[in-house]
């Protein structure tokens, strides 16, 4: 993974900036609240940095139990080279332009946890047991 995106990824995670969501790369709740997997934060530093745009896509979803009209974001821009201009339609995993900008060479990074369990990133999100803080440090220690 490229270094400085890697750093500057670990310190969005931590900074308290981003709410932890569940299932997507990245909603905006009815009371206008965003949320995002620990993959929506690379997506948003990839909009900051111009790689791609946020879309918004009108979804019913059900968050925390509770059945909400939100918004989900799709991420879709700037053509990076030898990349295909596809739109991520799923919202689940990185946008093809996102995994190259960012040096990974998986829409979803596996990690090995300790005693060799392997496990990917957004199933530590989805997990509920992991917070930004503790990907963060995964991130930091094994991508």
């Amino acid at each position: 993974m490229n270094q400085e995106i890697k750093d500057q990824w670990v310190k969005a995670l931590k900074s308290g900036e981003y709410k932890q969501g569940y299932g997507k790369l990245a909603v905006k709740m009815s009371n206008g609240q965003q949320k995002h997997c620990c993959l929506g934060v690379l997506c948003e530093l990839a909009v900051e940095a111009g790689i791609v745009e946020k879309i918004e896509v009108p979804m019913n979803v059900i968050f925390d139990d509770d059945d909400y009209e939100a918004t989900m974001f799709e991420y879709e821009g700037e053509q990076v080279p030898d990349t295909p201009r596809v739109r991520n339609r799923t919202g689940y995993t990185l946008p093809e332009r996102v995994k190259v900008w960012a040096g990974l060479d998986s829409d979803n990074p596996g990690v090995t946890r300790p005693h060799g369990y392997e496990t990917t990133l957004s199933e530590l999100n989805d997990s509920k047991i992991h917070n930004f803080e503790d990907i963060a440090n995964i991130i930091n220690e094994g991508l």
